[in-house]
């Protein structure tokens, strides 16, 4: 295998060589550029593919010093890698080197599956790792360039490298043109019991103090890296598992990522639109195929389920459409004192009944993980978006939509924004599948109009594509209607497919409570 050349690095990650190795196998090598923008790889993946990374070396700083590409267990900048079948989307080169990583069979993709890569922070709890608040690692390599090896065997994939049915680890078998996963499910289609496969993520003491879930890093639980956001305090128990080992369990939620999923949507128990103690508006989605839940527990109320939550003082407050204002909201997040003595609103231009929804036909993009409190359930929260199909005949359709790119977790989530980088998010309508002559809508983002949303006539289905403006707290909401017949007068649909995106990274900063409730470029709406 031959060595990098000047002229090599003037790429981010410029293919060096394939060798062949073992059984097939072959090995590229790729360096790093000083700048370490996001770039895809000459290396494409296919369905039982094993991928196996090895990584290291250091950038050398303007200022002369050096910063290691791999930080184990870290939340500081490195080195990062998207796979598809792999990975939801970007995680740290360091939680995966070293392992037979198994792609997912079969494995189906917009565009060709290529390996990524690029330069970020990645969340981290101390209910993971004791050195996930540490200082960054120092260089112990200084004379070796940051540098990326992927082996890969086609078609070397065995069912271990997958996981166990009933274990919690996701097959990633089918991505949208948002580039993260639709319809997620655990490996075999099983329903995993959390106390089964992780002891209700228990509690264990670490040596020299503190406490972590140590079954995070056990196979019997998941051989995935989920992330952990958890408050404190009485309020957030984490449910315990009907054992002889009754031991503290985590009270907060367990999350694997950004995912999409599609199905019907109702507001929660059969009622109307329903406002938690801590100010999240709660939906429920019933996925295609059950994808993504977990058995239910005595309770069963979200058997078959994925909870949806978003912050109603960050989005039903400013909205300007018409369903949309028809819901409650509270003015601020986490005042669960004040939620005792009814701090609940409505628009002024509210009349009736607040809406309730039943097996609406939606699709709905989210941070995707489980809710380790009181009943435990799978959910997407915060929720990023989502449309919901409220009327249809033979010749209308009528959706409501919003998107944005962040969000908390509620009053037993540690105060993190869980961000996404996304330039637009890309809603599928499924329920909408056949020809339309037309289209008309509105979309507002904080009562400013938004013009330049899309919808795309799809192959199948149309898609909803909504712009995100380059501004931390945009929120864009609005509804559009789809007309056929003689009666349409809407403008045509654009042809084809939406661009498929670029991979997503996510993270999370900790933020006021009070972050994107209010600002300046806000405008309310009567």
């Amino acid at each position: 295998m031959r060595r990098c050349t000047a002229r090599a690095l003037a790429a981010l990650a410029l293919a060096l060589a394939a060798a062949p190795t073992r059984a097939g196998a072959q090995v590229s090598e790729y360096h790093f550029r000083p700048e370490r923008a996001r770039r895809p790889l000459d290396v494409a993946v296919s369905a039982g593919d094993v991928v196996r990374l090895a990584a290291g070396g250091c950038f050398k700083r303007p200022d002369g010093s050096l910063e290691p590409l791999l930080q184990p267990d870290r939340a500081a900048p490195q080195g990062l890698i998207f796979i598809p079948g792999v990975t939801l989307s970007f995680l740290p080169i360091a939680d995966l080197a070293g392992r037979d990583l198994a792609v997912a069979a079969p494995l189906v993709t917009p565009g060709p599956a290529h390996v990524w890569i690029d330069w970020g922070s990645f969340p981290r709890s101390l209910y993971e790792s004791a050195d996930a608040t540490a200082p960054p690692l120092p260089c112990t390599t200084p004379n070796r360039a940051p540098h990326l090896d992927v082996t890969l065997r086609r078609g070397a994939a065995r069912p271990r490298e997958r996981g166990e049915p009933g274990s919690l680890n996701l097959e990633l078998t089918r991505y949208d043109r948002n580039l993260i996963p639709l319809n997620p499910d655990w490996v075999g289609r099983a329903r995993p019991d959390v106390c089964q496969a992780c002891d209700g993520f228990r509690f264990e003491s670490r040596p020299g103090g503190g406490e972590s879930v140590a079954l995070l890093r056990s196979r019997r639980c998941t051989l995935q890296r989920p992330s952990i956001d958890a408050g404190e305090g009485v309020l957030c128990p984490g449910k315990r598992c009907s054992s002889d080992r009754r031991a503290e369990t985590l009270g907060g939620h367990v999350n694997w990522g950004p995912a999409t999923f599609t199905g019907r949507v109702s507001t929660p128990w059969g009622g109307s639109g329903h406002v938690n103690r801590d100010g999240d508006l709660e939906l429920v989605l019933e996925p295609e195929g059950a994808a993504g839940t977990i058995a239910p527990q005595e309770e069963a109320h979200y058997a078959g389920r994925i909870e949806l939550e978003f912050e109603s003082g960050r989005t039903t407050r400013w909205f300007r459409t018409p369903w949309w204002r028809e819901l409650p909201f509270r003015k601020n997040s986490f005042e669960v004192v004040a939620s005792l003595f009814g701090n609940v609103h409505r628009h002024r231009s509210a009349r009736g009944p607040v809406p309730a929804l039943l097996h609406a036909p939606a699709a709905a993009i989210g941070l995707f993980g489980i809710d380790n409190l009181h009943e435990v359930h799978s959910e997407l929260h915060p929720l990023y978006a989502i449309a919901i199909r409220i009327e249809a005949s033979p010749s209308r359709q009528r959706w409501v939509a919003f998107a944005r790119r962040g969000g908390m977790e509620g009053e037993c989530g540690s105060r993190l924004e869980h961000a996404i980088d996304a330039k637009r998010l890309v809603l599928p309508l499924h329920a909408a599948a056949g020809s339309w002559d037309g289209v008309r809508g509105e979309f507002y983002d904080h009562g400013l109009p938004v013009p330049d949303w899309k919808v795309y006539a799809g192959t199948d289905a149309p898609s909803l594509v909504l712009p995100l403006a380059d501004k931390p707290c945009t929120v864009v909401e609005g509804e559009i209607t789809l007309e056929r017949g003689g009666g349409a007068t809407g403008a045509a649909l654009v042809a084809g497919e939406p661009p498929v995106s670029e991979p997503m990274l996510w993270n999370s900063v900790p933020r006021a409570e009070e972050w994107c409730h209010e600002e300046d470029w806000f405008k309310a709406v009567p």
